[in-house]
């Protein structure tokens, strides 16, 4: 797979990792230096009005092939880019 292909996530499901570490996380099986980078939506709806939106975070963190965090003193490059959109609908 070249590195520049994005994984198609409407597509079945990637692999995520089933490990302690990864309980709570999105933790994609995949290694993106030489596989592939990946993307996916996260929606967000509600009922009720005037809710505002004033921060958001997101944390990232490097998993081995075990599916277990990487130590510190892993240095990986990670991009993320973040889209937030108003559906006004």
């Amino acid at each position: 797979m070249q590195t520049d292909q994005l994984i198609d996530l409407s597509a079945p499901a990637p692999v995520l990792f089933d490990t302690t570490a990864a309980q709570d996380r999105f933790a994609v099986d995949l290694n993106i230096e030489n596989e592939a980078s990946w993307s996916t939506d996260v929606s967000f709806s509600t009922e009720a009005l005037g809710i505002e939106l004033t921060s958001f975070s997101l944390d990232a963190f490097s998993f081995n092939n075990s599916g277990n965090i990487q130590g510190q003193n892993v240095v990986r490059e990670v991009d993320i880019t973040l889209i937030i959109s108003e559906d006004g609908g």
